[in-house]
């Protein structure tokens, strides 16, 4: 009996040992502080469990663990949060009673927000929301949850017709506001409202983007950056470039690019043919109704329409798509002067005046002479390659002056005839039999009409000065030699009659062409003779050049006509009959279809007798309107002209 009851002490000591040997006064207390990880809150009602132990966190976020030892693992969790586990060690108790402290951070168990659209404010649902390994949809109102996330976190976001998105944070709740990248709608006429297939509509950014509209006018440009501009384009319509605002529909109207005019004579509103119009896109030429059609207008659209016997008109077109042109009948009535004039200023200023206190109206300057000087400081590359320019005044300047006074211009270009460029470029100048350069009674050298260099290097100065702001460009010296020993000369080519109309009238063509769209007006000099014929021995067939002129200048001195001509022992005696008749007899060999004028140059200067005084000048001058003319100018190579003449515009 008394050996059992031993036996159940001795048990029942054993049972307890391990709570009394844990429970000694002097073993440290385990005292954990549980804290919020984003806002460092102590976290209330926490549990804090070991393997033998477990407690609550109070108000102040702790617990007190009292069965413990090194290497437990504690595991700490409260609702809404992870639970964490932690290997305790390397707690150094302190204080009285001995106390072991250890901090624990609670991170939120889940990560919640909303996704909206930017430009409408309202939830975008279907959006894949990935956070680290983990990922979510967005529900019907933009809402999404991911769980366990690891803080702070990045978060990516990606939805169809939307940017991508990506962002770090450290917050439990997160609003995310997504940037559509997209943007259609339908590109239609403005004034029938009609789609319009095949428009190009481009977002211009660093990488540009473009798509093309359907049969239904539909596009739609997907994956757009934040900032572009938008330009659409569409055959017959005006382009149109714009800022779209916040948007992802955009519909765009176009205003078609065509213009339908009319040009018509200011004095009685008849309709102009054959007149020269001129926009961005090139040149047109009005029909027998004076008519004209342009398409692919930019916009704004500055137009400008000349016509033979008429000032030129500069308008600028908006948005109509109609337009009537109005011109004033002009006739130039100009005097010659040449480049040395033209860079001395008192001289030239004189002129100027003259101009002005009389009935002239028009000044013709040299810019390249007869020996194939450049006259002003060209900017032609092969003019200053072969050091082709003698500079002898300031061609912006002069042209400034006229411009201020409202003097007409025309440049003066001498062309076949031209020693220098024969001589920089042998190649292209005409030579003798033997292979040498051939010259004529003045020992000056030709180029070789036949030569497209020649052509391209002249027409390069005339559209220079047409640039640079002169009215007009007058051609002269367009022609095979007749001054010298014609019969020694080779060509780069078999000639003949028909082949020398031919080069002439072909370069004639070419000038108009490149230079008609300049919107300057374009003359040639013939000689007088090739008014009254075909000049076969230079090349000069004015039935074949004035399809591309505005004017034609024949050269109607007097003085120059052989003894007997209309029955005028001395041609230089008949001023009034020898003009008259070259007048009506250039236009005897024109059609109603060639738009040229007749413009003649007129002689005021002595070659033998009479000399000319002012009834020599007027008697020309009369002869021209009444021979059908149209305007004249004086030539006179040291520039002193005639005065007390009456240079009164005919009826």
């Amino acid at each position: 009996m008394c050996r059992m009851r031993c036996l159940t002490v001795l048990v029942l000591f054993l049972f307890l040992l391990p709570s009394l040997v844990a429970c000694r006064p002097d073993d440290p207390v385990l005292v954990v502080m549980v804290r919020d990880g984003l806002n460092g809150r102590p976290i209330r009602g926490a549990r804090c469990a070991l393997a033998k132990d477990q407690a609550r966190t109070d108000e102040a976020g702790l617990c007190r663990l009292v069965r413990w030892t090194p290497g437990d693992v504690l595991r700490v969790g409260a609702s809404g949060y992870q639970t964490v586990e932690r290997v305790l060690e390397g707690l150094v108790p302190a204080g009285e009673p001995p106390e072991a402290r250890a901090e624990v951070e609670l991170y939120p168990d889940r990560v919640q927000g909303s996704i909206t659209d930017r430009y409408t404010g309202q939830p975008v649902s279907g959006a894949e929301v990935r956070l680290g390994g983990q990922s979510a949809t967005s529900g019907t109102r933009g809402e999404f949850v991911v769980l366990n996330p690891s803080f702070p976190f990045t978060l990516t976001v990606q939805a169809l017709g939307y940017a991508p998105y990506r962002g770090s944070f450290a917050t439990t709740t997160v609003g995310i506001v997504l940037r559509p990248n997209t943007l259609e709608g339908t590109v239609q006429d403005q004034y029938s409202d009609r789609p319009i297939s095949g428009a190009t509509v481009t977002a211009l950014a660093t990488t540009p983007l473009t798509a093309t509209t359907d049969a239904a006018g539909h596009y739609r440009l997907t994956g757009l950056p934040e900032d572009f501009r938008l330009l659409v384009r569409a055959r017959g319509y005006r382009s149109l470039e714009t800022v779209p605002g916040p948007t992802t529909r955009l519909d765009i109207r176009l205003r078609p690019a065509f213009l339908d005019g009319v040009v018509r004579d200011g004095r009685d509103g008849r309709p102009i043919a054959q007149a020269r119009v001129v926009w961005s896109g090139g040149y047109v030429h009005t029909g027998e109704s004076g008519r004209f059609h342009l398409e692919d207008i930019g916009e704004p659209e500055v137009l400008k329409v000349l016509a033979p016997g008429f000032s030129r008109a500069v308008i600028t077109v908006t948005d109509q798509t109609s337009v009537t042109v109005t011109l004033s009948p002009f006739a130039v009535q100009g005097i010659y002067i040449t480049g040395f004039v033209a860079g001395t200023p008192d001289w030239f200023g004189r002129l100027l005046d003259w101009v002005d206190q009389t009935e002239l109206n028009a000044v013709v300057i040299e810019v390249k002479d007869a020996y194939g000087a450049v006259t002003y400081d060209t900017q032609v590359p092969l003019a200053q390659e072969l050091g082709l320019a003698d500079p002898r005044f300031d061609i912006r300047d002069v042209l400034r002056q006229c411009k201020e006074r409202g003097i007409y211009t025309i440049a003066y270009i001498v062309v076949f005839e031209d020693s220098r460029l024969a001589d920089a470029r042998p190649e292209w100048a005409i030579h003798n039999q033997w292979g040498g350069l051939w010259r004529n009674h003045a020992g000056l050298r030709w180029t070789d009409p036949y030569r497209r260099e020649v052509w391209e290097y002249n027409v390069a100065i005339a559209r220079e000065v047409a640039e640079l702001g002169f009215d007009e460009v007058q051609f002269d010296y367009i022609r095979f030699p007749t001054d010298g020993d014609t019969s020694i000369i080779a060509y780069s080519e078999e000639t003949s009659i028909e082949r020398q109309y031919d080069a002439i009238s072909s370069f004639v063509q070419y000038a108009y062409e490149q230079l008609a769209p300049t919107g300057a007006f374009i003359s040639a000099d013939v000689f007088g003779y090739a008014a009254w014929r075909k000049m076969w021995e230079q090349g000069q067939d004015i039935s074949r050049m004035t399809y591309y002129l505005d004017y034609l200048c024949p050269m109607s001195y007097p003085s120059h006509y052989s003894p007997g001509e209309l029955g005028c022992a001395n041609p230089n005696a008949c001023p009034y009959e020898i003009v008259r008749e070259t007048v009506i007899r250039a236009h005897a060999q024109m059609t109603e279809t060639q738009r040229a004028l007749v413009r003649p140059w007129l002689q005021d200067f002595d070659l033998g007798s009479p000399p000319y005084g002012p009834e020599e000048v007027a008697a020309q001058i009369r002869a021209v309107w009444d021979g059908g003319g149209w305007g004249w100018c004086l030539w006179n190579a040291g520039n002193v002209y005639t005065p007390g003449v009456d240079y009164s515009p005919q009826d």
